[in-house]
């Protein structure tokens, strides 16, 4: 036996574009014939998957794509309510990482000392900051940033980036290189991608 790990790969029902599955957004039915957003891909029950293009979720509820991949003429969606639902699991798994990632001992949260590690930014994977940061603290912030080539994303506001760090308000992080940082940036990639800020 090999220890290579099987790559499933799906197609998205509007563009027709074939993907490994975990690069795809899974719906299921419900019960009671609601389309769902299954993002962990845990959900029960023969699944339908598009893109994270906004353009091909719509184009996927107007043609009724989800209702025949589904074999379900009686699914019930509305194409705001489920991009929206999609936009609070990613939310949420974006914000339950950073949480994971502070409690690694791998987050540098402040804007002084943020500042203060960009100066040494080697071992630094990205900078988040929250868009209702102050303009001078921002203006340092992408500034230090730049100078010291360590990407920089914009996005959440600081109550909601305090309340996943288990602190007061916080504009702003730094995340130490690793798996988890990876994995975050590509959770966060997509967050912004369903926000359609990408």
């Amino acid at each position: 036996m090999t220890g290579h790990k099987r790559h499933v790969t799906r197609t998205c029902v509007a563009c027709r574009c074939s993907d490994e599955q975990e690069n795809l957004i899974r719906f299921v039915a419900s019960p009671n014939g609601d389309l769902l957003v299954d993002y962990q891909h845990k959900l029960p029950g023969r699944g339908a998957y598009s893109c994270f293009k906004r353009e091909c979720i719509t184009r996927a509820v107007q043609r009724k794509a989800f209702a025949r991949s589904l074999k379900n003429a009686q699914i019930n969606v509305d194409v705001d309510p489920l991009i929206g639902s999609l936009r609070e699991q990613v939310r949420l798994r974006v914000l339950n990482l950073i949480g994971m990632a502070r409690k690694a001992g791998l987050v540098a949260s402040g804007s002084q000392l943020v500042l203060a590690t960009l100066k040494n930014p080697q071992e630094i994977a990205w900078v988040l900051m929250t868009s209702d940061v102050s303009e001078g603290v921002g203006s340092k912030l992408r500034q230090r940033s730049a100078r010291s080539n360590v990407p920089l994303i914009e996005c959440f506001d600081k109550a909601t980036l305090g309340q996943a760090l288990g602190l007061s308000e916080r504009s702003v992080l730094a995340l130490k290189k690793s798996p988890l940082a990876q994995t975050l940036n590509h959770e966060l990639q997509r967050y912004m991608y369903v926000m359609g800020e990408l």
